[in-house]
């Protein structure tokens, strides 16, 4: 830790991400990079991916470096780059994200007696790799439980961004040798739009006068369960004609999604966006969120909805039932009750004032527990408090 000018103290943080394409842990960094004042906390990035994503430039735009240093296969690169990026620019603490590859990090930094956090953001820790033969992908997850065992001994703290992760770790990894603690998000409350606005974004997005939107803002992974979003759907169309779905985001399995959409002849009713950067717009002109999700670290998007107010059906699972309260904001279910989802999705569809009242409890709650604030002073104290063991 050095200390400014002024006389307060200056941390440097680096993080250690992917890519910083657009996501729930990116925006997080984002809007933390934007809201801790540089003079307390600079923020700089490291990615391991091939390229530095989508919102390299919004880093940079908040006063801090974002470098890439492929993580191969060997290593090697990797590893010397990033003890070399450490060393030079003096971090204080270095902030781990990498999750099924956090053991490296924790070795590096192990060795040049810095700091470090490791933070895990989902209940599910599957190594990103396209190797196919059977034999590679069980040595690849073999490494990765190795590799996350050791990080949760051996790391200055282990974060969680729900209580269901930390439980998550310990079932299956054993118990958490190293400080743990749980760590939420933050959102910022959004600039409402004018009635104008709304009109023009949702003709916009195809949107009619007089249709109702369902929203979901998710990638294209088995993790969102998209084919039980569109089983959903199907259901609710069939009893109230006059909505429309719109899909946030993109992946692996849109190919696959978009096919589904053509055989259950949702063609039309069912819009794909792809990635977006004005989701707090388009859930301004929506009626309520969808998200049943098979499994969630927290679920960041549930959040935002409470922001502003929208109301949510969602699944019942850990870490998601933690950003979304049943019956406070949102109407949970069992990931798999389809039948139950599609019933609760009409009732707000046909109950506009139940709908109001639901999504108003949500952005109370959000305000009393995940506003931007509170998650800047929690990050910020994180830092602080590691730093002063």
């Amino acid at each position: 830790m050095t200390q400014s000018v002024c006389g307060e103290f200056d941390m440097k943080v680096l993080h250690l991400l992917t890519t910083l394409d657009p996501g729930g842990i990116e925006k997080w960094i984002v809007s933390m990079s934007n809201a801790i004042p540089s003079k307390k906390c600079s923020m700089d990035v490291c990615c391991k991916g091939t390229h530095e994503g989508d919102m390299a430039d919004e880093i940079r735009n908040a006063g801090g470096s974002v470098f890439v240093s492929p993580l191969t296969p060997l290593h090697i690169g990797f590893v010397r780059d990033l003890k070399k990026l450490v060393r030079s620019r003096n971090y204080d603490v270095v902030h781990n994200h990498l999750e099924a590859y956090s053991g490296l990090p924790v070795w590096i930094c192990k060795s040049l007696n810095v700091p470090v956090i490791t933070s895990f953001h989902n209940t599910v820790f599957p190594a990103q790799t396209w190797l196919r033969a059977p034999v590679l992908k069980q040595l690849r997850g073999y490494y990765s439980n190795r590799s996350i065992r050791y990080a949760l001994q051996y790391s200055s703290l282990v974060t969680g961004c729900s209580r269901g992760v930390l439980e998550a770790l310990e079932k299956d990894y054993g118990s958490i040798a190293s400080p743990s603690k749980v760590l939420y998000y933050g959102v910022r409350s959004p600039a409402l739009l004018s009635a104008q606005s709304k009109v023009e974004l949702r003709e916009s997005v195809g949107v009619k006068d007089g249709e109702s939107v369902i929203l979901h803002v998710g990638s294209f992974k088995r993790q969102k369960n998209h084919e039980g979003l569109l089983k959903i759907f199907k259901k609710v169309y069939a009893s109230f004609p006059s909505v429309k779905m719109l899909l946030v985001g993109s992946g692996p399995l849109e190919h696959k999604i978009r096919m589904s959409i053509d055989k259950l002849g949702l063609s039309g009713r069912v819009l794909l966006l792809g990635r977006r950067t004005d989701v707090f717009d388009l859930m301004q002109v929506s009626n309520l969120m969808l998200l049943p999700s098979h499994f969630e670290g927290f679920g960041r998007v549930a959040i935002e909805a409470g922001a502003t107010g929208l109301p949510l059906v969602a699944s019942d699972v850990s870490g998601l039932n933690e950003a979304a309260e049943n019956g406070r904001g949102a109407i949970l279910h069992a990931s798999y009750d389809v039948e139950g989802m599609s019933e609760s999705v009409l009732s707000l569809l046909r109950d506009a004032s139940a709908a109001v009242q639901i999504g108003q409890a949500g952005l109370q709650r959000v305000e009393e527990r995940f506003s931007l604030d509170i998650a800047t002073d929690s990050l910020y104290d994180t830092y602080s408090s590691v730093l002063s063991l």
